[in-house]
């Protein structure tokens, strides 16, 4: 959260519908900041202690699953 890391993650999350927010791999402030421009922005957040290919897919397929209904 250094440098630029503010700014992208501003920019990541003003471009995106959901973000998913992986515990394991980011520090704490990181996370947290994530939250806050989510809510800043107005998008939906999904935390996950970590997100493998499956995983990813999975929520992939149940957010569809939201939208189709």
């Amino acid at each position: 959260m250094k440098g630029r890391g503010v700014d992208e993650m501003d920019r990541f999350v003003s471009r995106a519908d959901v973000v998913i927010i992986a515990t394991d791999v980011n520090s704490h402030t990181a996370v947290m900041y994530a939250r806050k421009a989510a809510k800043r922005f107005d998008r939906e957040v999904i935390l996950v202690r970590n997100c493998n290919p499956t995983r990813f897919k999975e929520l992939l397929d149940t957010l569809e699953m939201r939208q189709a209904a």
